[in-house]
């Protein structure tokens, strides 16, 4: 355990010393990448096959294997969803009582089609940095030898904007912003537009901010029934106030949606002071749309706490300490539907149950690498690779200096 602090005490130092100038061509990109990471010294080198043996002759090789792969995609979850997905794959439908391995973790049953959510493995590594990010958020217990956003002392959301920021987004959280306003075409009020846009990223982003948030949280589930229970008995009647709550409850774009005709586009962020003057009296009527919705939204989350309470406390341990897991699969011959609100990769929707077959990679903590290569074998996917998560965290780090 000591050679892996020393190690890891020598990358620190490798991360924050000013980067070696590499006369690797711009626009060989990936050779560049890999000119990037070796200009460091010795010392870290040998520091980092120590804490991740392979580490280099993976990124060597990895833009020739990816290459081999049909239409590669993408996918970040966390250890409880991906048990499920080396047995039966990706399902669309939710069934009638389905424990999730994301936010809800316990899902109430429907016979909807829930699409599945991939990203496109895009020669920036946008998509990558967007799996990886997500899979972090379920983890309630990343156990990573080596963690970027630590090292950087950040929030993962601050590690992950940076990851962006070197793949061709300038900065993630005032382009969300300003592609907002762009398409609600504020021509009341633009400030205030921008006002909500703002007060509500920020809210996500701090939301998102906390260790494994989207894994389920019994007392912050009884917070927030709480706190919506408030608002549908009409305590909450200042615009504003009211705004609060509906951010901190995740839903206060979904008034944009209320007010609009059905299939239609919902209403522009310039109107969401009058749409909250409206929501004031509308949330207390069961029989408006946003107060049917909103007691739906209640029932709803009053379920999830119930099925968490009542659940077995081995699958209420699994479900807490999830590791994060990235799963890389082959698309060709999926029917995958783009969608266009991620700004920072392309998002693609796929309506159709898909098999353990189109795995190709799985990537998960150091520490959990051989229990995943157990399953994939009883599982008769011994061809899959598993490598460590921590690869990309040790790219992330080196490749921002």
């Amino acid at each position: 355990m000591e050679q892996s602090e020393s190690s890891q005490d020598k990358i620190n130092q490798e991360v924050a010393r000013p980067p070696v100038m590499s006369e690797t061509k711009p626009e060989d990109q990936e050779s560049s990448k890999i000119a990037k990471l070796k200009a460091i010294s010795p010392e870290s080198i040998q520091a980092i096959d120590e804490l991740a043996p392979g580490f280099f002759d993976y990124e060597t090789s990895k833009s020739e294997k990816v290459g081999q792969i049909k239409k590669p995609i993408i996918h970040g979850t966390g250890s409880l969803a991906l048990e499920r997905i080396i047995t039966q794959g990706f399902i669309t439908q939710s069934g009638t009582e389905v424990m999730h391995g994301e936010r809800a973790a316990i899902s109430q049953g429907t016979s909807d089609i829930r699409p599945i959510s991939f990203a496109e493995l895009d020669s920036l590594g946008q998509g990558e940095a967007v799996a990886h990010f997500y899979a972090m958020l379920v983890a309630g217990k990343p156990d990573l030898i080596f963690d970027s956003a630590k090292i950087a002392n950040e929030t993962r959301v601050e590690s992950f904007l940076r990851a962006l920021n070197g793949k061709g987004i300038d900065d993630g959280v005032e382009l969300k912003t300003a592609r907002a306003i762009l398409k609600s075409k504020p021509d009341q009020n633009p400030g205030l537009t921008r006002e909500w846009v703002r007060k509500d990223t920020d809210t996500k982003i701090e939301l998102m901010s906390q260790e494994g948030a989207y894994t389920f949280n019994p007392e912050l589930m009884k917070a927030n029934i709480s706190l919506l229970e408030q608002v549908i008995n009409g305590n909450f009647t200042d615009p504003q106030e009211l705004g609060e709550c509906l951010m901190r409850l995740d839903c206060l774009n979904d008034i944009r949606y209320y007010y609009s005709e059905k299939g239609a586009k919902p209403e522009p962020w310039s109107m969401m002071a009058v749409l909250l003057e409206r929501a004031i009296q509308d949330i207390t009527d069961s029989e408006t749309v946003v107060g049917n919705q909103m007691r739906q939204k209640l029932e709803s989350m009053k379920h999830k706490l119930e099925k968490f309470e009542s659940m077995d406390p081995t699958e209420r341990e699994k479900l807490a300490s999830q590791y994060p897991c990235v799963i890389l699969l082959e698309g060709d011959g999926l029917e995958l539907r783009p969608v266009d609100w991620m700004i920072s990769c392309q998002e693609l929707h796929c309506e159709e149950n898909v098999s353990p077959d189109k795995i190709r990679q799985i990537r998960v903590p150091q520490l959990h690498v051989e229990e995943v290569k157990a399953m994939l074998d009883q599982a008769g996917l011994s061809a899959v690779e598993v490598i460590p998560f921590e690869y990309y965290e040790i790219e992330n780090a080196l490749s921002q200096k």
